[in-house]
């Protein structure tokens, strides 16, 4: 059981790392390349990270050898921006008020925060509320798109 877990810990930081090279080449093409505000070029490379990360999260990181899923694809992909979305905010606000507060160059800060989103925010969220594999008993009742076809025949 705990290699399982270690493995799929394993498996989604492999994930988040390609993702998060898309998004860091892309924000700084974006920031030192074209000259665009650092915080809309960590959002642009964030979205980037994101499609890549969520492609390969589904595909491997948190597969499930039958493929089902407590939620179909669009309810992960529902579920998923939304922990996008909060993540960016923590990184956005973070780098912000970390470079604002210490000086220190917003590549660096943004560095410090996106470990931190990555593995206290991101991993928990990805396998506990986006790709589990079961559903809770107080997530029975809502419909998704693996489930509402079951009711409908019923």
């Amino acid at each position: 059981m705990i290699w399982r877990q270690i493995k799929c810990f394993t498996k989604a930081q492999f994930s988040a790392g390609i993702g998060y090279v898309c998004d860091y080449s892309f924000m700084l093409l974006l920031k030192e390349g074209l000259g665009v505000n650092y915080l809309v070029a960590i959002a642009a490379g964030g979205l980037l990270g994101a499609v890549v990360n969520f492609t390969i999260n589904h595909f491997w990181a948190f597969h499930v050898k039958d493929g089902h899923y407590a939620l179909g694809v669009k309810g992960q992909l529902w579920r998923f921006a939304c922990v996008l979305v909060g993540g960016l905010t923590l990184k956005i606000m973070g780098t912000d008020l970390l470079t604002s507060w210490t000086g220190i160059d917003y590549k660096l800060t943004r560095l410090v925060m996106d470990a931190l989103v990555a593995v206290f925010f991101n991993y928990l969220l990805m396998r506990l509320y986006v790709f589990n594999s079961q559903r809770t008993e107080l997530l029975k009742n809502i419909p998704n798109d693996n489930n509402i076809h079951s009711k409908e025949t019923e």
